[in-house]
């Protein structure tokens, strides 16, 4: 703070700390998101803006489609180093940090999370239920298996494949559904506002 305001160079410490906390402020570590670029946020906007203005009980009515990549280990020292990640950051120790080297107090690596096979995972929730599918996977020019990305082309074979076979178990009541899923191309391009390409290739009626 200092560094910003000259000003308070000649205050204390403490009573700068004690300031910000009476307005209601507390020093905490920024939030670990990906952020959303400049000439994304009109777009993303307008869809919000779209989104908040629809009716609750057609709200409920969507299921919502994106996906992840996780990492499994290959090897037993992999997944000790996912388990020891997976304690988080933070242990009761001693304050000498004499026990800092304790097998009980060493945390995971900071490679730990993307270390191992690479496994790429689609899922779909609706009405309180969710299900999921692993991409295929392909052999590369050196003859490992890896899971394939998702293509537009990929996007509309899964969920014609496997959308009819749960929407029944989903929406037992005959009516639309709106599938909204999470390729970034799709949202930031079309905002995904009725009538557009967008949303013409995802909504798919029940019943």
């Amino acid at each position: 703070m200092k560094k910003k305001l000259s000003s308070l160079r000649e205050v204390r410490n403490d009573t700068v700390w004690r300031t910000f906390e009476r307005l209601g402020y507390s020093y905490k570590a920024r939030r670990r998101k990906a952020a959303v670029a400049e000439k994304h946020k009109p777009a993303r906007l307008a869809y919000c803006d779209w989104v908040e203005k629809q009716d609750q009980e057609d709200l409920d009515d969507w299921s919502y489609v994106d996906g992840t990549s996780i990492y499994l280990a290959t090897h037993e020292g992999q997944h000790l180093d996912k388990q020891r990640a997976s304690l988080g950051r933070s242990v009761w120790r001693l304050t000498d940090g004499s026990d800092s080297l304790e097998d009980k107090n060493v945390g995971g690596s900071s490679y730990a999370k993307s270390q191992g096979k690479p496994v790429k995972i689609w899922g779909l929730l609706a009405d309180g239920h969710l299900e999921y599918w692993l991409l295929p996977e392909k052999s590369n020019k050196k003859g490992r298996k890896k899971s394939v990305n998702m293509t537009g082309a990929l996007y509309k074979q899964m969920v014609k494949k496997h959308f009819p076979a749960l929407k029944n178990k989903m929406f037992p009541n005959p009516r639309e559904v709106a599938a909204r899923h999470g390729i970034e191309a799709c949202i930031v391009a079309r905002a995904c506002v009725p009538g557009s390409k967008c949303c013409d290739q995802i909504h798919f009626g029940v019943g």
